[in-house]
């Protein structure tokens, strides 16, 4: 496969995602309804659901003090390249939709590869304008909707 040169249209860094400080009563409340949910299924002799609640508050927890990651976006003229390892081309991008929130703007976009159907990208400061009129030359733009698991977060302050 011949190599081509590849024009860099546009490029930056954010974090993967806006941390939100949590204090102490955030982590009281959430350990309160963890022992809830442990004590009944104890009384209930229900083992297995007691072992998925351990797991599954053990990972919040650690989902809740992580710090997020930076993420590098490069656009090219024929595809979007993530993080120096990822490349994924104009052609398996059915669609791109940008998030505008007040203190976070990210860029969703979806694919025809099942094991990468969706994609969420921080924008950081760059300009939601400037990447729309870049990915509208080349990406068929429709709105997409949050997912029931991006609502439940951002409720929970994650």
């Amino acid at each position: 496969m011949p190599e081509t040169k590849q024009q860099n249209l546009i490029s930056w860094s954010a974090p993967e995602f806006e941390k939100q400080e949590k204090g102490p009563l955030w982590f009281i409340i959430f350990g309160a309804i963890t022992l809830l949910f442990f004590v009944i299924s104890i009384f209930t002799n229900n083992y297995v659901f007691s072992l998925l609640i351990m797991l599954a508050s053990f990972l919040i927890f650690i989902q809740a003090i992580r710090h997020p990651h930076k993420i590098k976006t490069t656009i090219l003229d024929d595809a979007i390249f993530i993080n120096s390892n990822i490349l994924i081309p104009f052609k398996e991008i059915t669609s791109f939709w940008i998030f505008e929130e007040p203190h976070f703007n990210s860029l969703h976009i979806e694919t025809k590869k099942l094991t990468r159907l969706k994609i969420h990208l921080p924008l950081g400061n760059q300009s939601p304008k400037e990447i729309r009129e870049i990915l509208s030359k080349f990406i068929k733009e429709k709105k997409h909707e949050e997912s029931l698991i991006d609502v439940i977060a951002k409720r929970l302050n994650f």
